[in-house]
């Protein structure tokens, strides 16, 4: 009987089959990079991940130089410690639907340090990565400039940057494309900005332009800020294809405010899951102020130092706003806990600072700034609320 000789063509059938992938692995594109302008390329990306009810990002930013000379960017104007820092807090985010930031006043740090730089070489690039959850992109002080994505969704996402190099010109980049989702939905989100097309007053209600063919559904809201810190919470009623009308409800301590908001202003969509406190926020707020307060009056202002700081944005001459360094956990996301403290400046008679106006008149005619010696005399109780940025 003859035997048949077979030749081992398992291996090589192998590396027939396998050669595509490998193939595909060693001419795959690098990641997405923006246009390019003077000789810098913005890329951009956000891998998400939807665990238990909550969005988490990983984000990435890469400046690409692609000269064959090194570029030297400078942090100008920076109040950060590294120029990784600086670019994290200064980019900003355009997205599709169109999503606003919140609108918030902000202080600017005392800048005591040069402005950090860092130098690109030909053909590198210089990366900060971070992480972030919730309904923000980045959760630290940056609220200015990255959005609050109100609904759930597709997103489409850019960053944009301007930069500064050590020759004194300005670079503004944009970044590729990025689509990231958010709770776990790849449909189309709610319209988050809407214009107000038409007053109602004997109703007390405006039309938007947005409607059904919108997502927008009877109980969404949209907010339209005033003069801080007033504004209008508007509560939609009934839906129409491309419009709806919506009730309107004055917000904040001034009552002298119109009742309504202006023709053609613009409102920004209402987080529908986070516009109301947390079902226990009583309870936190319970926690926070049974907690024994830690600043007491007879303080000064130096003593303050190592328990809390100024609150950003703009506060009356008599009273000034801190936010406690030790915030207990479990409140509000994305607020703080703030006092309002009522100092008198070391050389202002007591006759004086008991009374309002004369202590106002008093401050601006000695144009008193805030001193170390200042005593504090007045805190109020604890409460939880938005930090303001500059």
């Amino acid at each position: 009987m003859k035997t048949q000789k077979y030749t081992p063509v398992t291996g090589w059938i192998m590396a027939i089959i396998s050669l595509p992938y490998f193939a595909q692995t060693l001419l795959a594109d690098p990641p997405p990079l923006g246009p390019e302008f003077a000789g810098l390329r913005l890329g951009l990306q956000i891998d998400t991940e939807y665990i238990d009810g909550t969005d988490f990002y990983d984000v990435r930013l890469r400046i690409h130089n692609t000269t064959a000379t090194p570029i030297t960017l400078v942090a100008a104007h920076n109040a950060r410690q590294t120029y990784a820092e600086w670019l994290k807090a200064e980019v900003c985010f355009s997205t599709f639907p169109e999503v606003l930031p919140p609108s918030a006043q902000t202080a600017i740090r005392w800048q005591e340090a040069p402005d950090p730089t860092t130098t690109i070489q030909p053909g590198k690039e210089f990366s900060v990565a971070w992480k972030s959850y919730g309904r923000y992109l980045k959760t630290e002080d940056y609220h200015n400039n990255t959005p609050c994505f109100p609904s759930d969704g597709l997103y489409s996402i850019r960053a944009k940057i301007t930069l500064h190099t050590d020759t004194q010109e300005q670079i503004t980049l944009h970044s590729n494309e990025q689509a990231i989702s958010l709770g776990g939905s790849v449909a189309m989100p709610k319209r988050a900005v809407a214009y107000v097309a038409h007053l109602d007053d004997e109703n007390r209600r405006v039309l938007l332009t947005a409607g059904a063919n919108h997502r927008i559904v009877e109980g969404d809201r949209f907010f339209i800020l005033g003069r801080f810190p007033n504004g209008w919470m508007m509560t939609v009623t009934q839906v129409q294809p491309d419009l709806s009308y919506a009730a309107v409800e004055l917000i904040g301590p001034d009552k002298e405010v119109s009742p309504l908001p202006p023709q053609s202003a613009r409102a920004q969509l209402s987080d529908f899951k986070q516009i109301d406190p947390p079902q226990d926020f009583h309870a936190v707020r319970e926690l926070a102020t049974s907690k024994p307060m830690p600043i007491r009056t007879g303080m000064t202002r130096k003593d303050l130092r190592q328990l809390c700081h100024l609150d950003g944005g703009i506060s009356p001459l008599t009273q000034q706003r801190y936010v406690l360094n030790d915030t207990p956990p479990g409140g509000p996301q994305g607020q703080v806990l703030k006092v309002k403290i009522s100092f008198k400046p070391k050389n202002c008679p007591d006759e004086i600072f008991h009374d309002a106006d004369k202590f106002r008149n008093w401050l601006t005619e000695h144009r008193a700034p805030h001193a170390d010696t200042d005593v504090v005399m007045n805190v109020s109780e604890p409460y939880w609320q938005s930090p303001y940025f500059d």
